[in-house]
């Protein structure tokens, strides 16, 4: 027992058990008056990313889980939040082999339309031809793939070394990193509220997938989600995250910081190959846990800057080919937009793909416009004019019967192939 003479060198009065008791009750009032405002708040780390003290139990209910990644209709604004404080680059990062040019097009036209300022960094496999994209200001770097390799894992392999020469580069930069076969820019992402609340956390987004109509998809109702984790991760992982709604691996948006660790930590957890698995076990078993190297946010499908079409029905495409969601609104990024009836061709007759510009010099003459440079057709009566004659210094009555001559014979093969099909 410590001596009651510590600290000022005088006898101290016993405390009195009266004393201890209201002492004790003020110490648990102010506990539960400090756990009270904290499972509140939603500043910092604390409400991108799930307490770590929540059993598992609780963890496994999807409503408690969404609670603690606060899935919210609206944004919720992070403590550094006084619009968009951060100035750095903005970039867009995928890769492409052997892709449809047309499906291509679409991607690089619709972003090039609503985000000029963008930097499009596309990595091509060597053998493929990206003349599109020079043309459309892209930043292209080859590369090779080994035969044993595959480019859903091999590209984040291309992202990682890239994004960390950016980090040091541009440490304030902003990434989406997508899929481009099936991706549809309808207005500039980078002046979504919510797109620049995680670049200026240094956060990154988890998109669910779902819609009105079905509600959130859960791992464990989508038959090939729950294989790729039951196969990468286990049975008994698969039981834990089963009940979480599916994330897309396609795209992911963020700071560059937070971005180039995600690609870090999938590299290092991924197993037997899929991206997707291991993407959803990052969220819904290490997320949950606290053993995510990031700070996340996750958002339902229908409240997200990005729309993944896939179980993301109703939707409407209006008549001037904006996507929309049935309560109105309209994504800036749409993922898998050939998943909705006749939406691939209505997105590639508004982006055509022309192999070379078309060039029209104007007319060989012209009537009634006296001007110098610009050249007179002749009369149709062959008077007047160039002194009589028409182009090729030939009188203009000659070029008159010969244009005469040029018809009848033209009338008289005419009437042969008619009576040939007639006999």
């Amino acid at each position: 027992m410590a001596s009651a003479k510590e600290g000022t060198g005088k006898e101290r009065r016993p405390v009195r058990p009266v004393v201890l008791a209201v002492g004790g009750l003020c110490l648990v009032g102010l506990v539960f008056a400090l756990s009270s405002s904290g499972s509140s708040g939603a500043d910092g780390a604390q409400f991108m990313q799930a307490p770590q003290q929540a059993s598992a139990r609780q963890l496994l209910q999807p409503g408690a889980l969404q609670a603690r990644s606060r899935v919210q209709p609206t944004p919720e604004w992070g403590p550094r939040w006084h619009g968009s404080s951060k100035r750095g680059g903005k970039y867009v990062v995928t890769s492409v082999m052997g892709l449809d040019p047309e499906r291509l097009n679409i991607f690089v036209k619709s972003l090039r339309r609503y985000s000029p300022a963008t930097r499009l960094v596309v990595f091509v496999e060597e053998n493929t031809k990206h003349q599109l994209l020079e043309d459309n200001d892209a930043e292209v770097i080859p590369f090779k793939m080994s035969e044993d390799s595959a480019l859903v894992l091999y590209r984040f392999e291309l992202y990682k070394q890239y994004l960390g020469e950016l980090l040091v580069r541009d440490p304030e930069a902003g990434v989406v990193l997508t899929d481009s076969r099936d991706v549809l820019i309808q207005s500039d992402p980078w002046a979504d509220p919510f797109v620049q609340q995680l670049v200026d956390e240094d956060s990154m987004l988890f998109s669910l997938e779902g819609g009105l109509a079905v509600g959130e998809v859960p791992i464990r109702a989508q038959p090939q989600n729950a294989h790729w984790v039951d196969t990468c991760f286990g049975e008994e992982v698969l039981r834990k995250v089963g009940d979480g709604a599916i994330s897309c691996a396609g795209i992911t948006i963020g700071s560059v910081s937070a971005v180039h660790a995600y690609i870090v930590q999938l590299l290092q957890t991924v197993k037997y190959g899929s991206d997707q698995a291991t993407h959803n076990y990052m969220l819904h078993y290490l997320g949950p846990r606290g053993r995510l190297k990031f700070p996340y946010h996750m958002r339902r499908n229908w409240d997200s800057p990005v729309h993944t079409a896939g179980y993301g029905w109703p939707i409407v495409i209006d008549k001037d080919g904006v996507y929309r969601r049935v309560n109105g609104s309209v994504p800036p990024i749409v993922h898998q937009y050939d998943r909705a009836f006749e939406a691939t061709k209505v997105y590639l007759a508004m982006y055509p793909l022309r192999s070379e510009e078309y060039v029209w010099q104007g007319p060989d003459c012209v009537k009634n416009l006296l001007l110098d440079s610009v050249k007179q057709c002749p009369p149709e009566d062959g008077k007047g004019g160039d002194k009589g004659k028409a182009e090729g210094g030939k009188p203009a009555a000659q070029a008159a019967q010969a244009d005469k001559e040029a018809a009848a014979a033209e009338a008289a093969m005419e009437a042969e192939a008619a009576a040939e099909e007639a006999r």
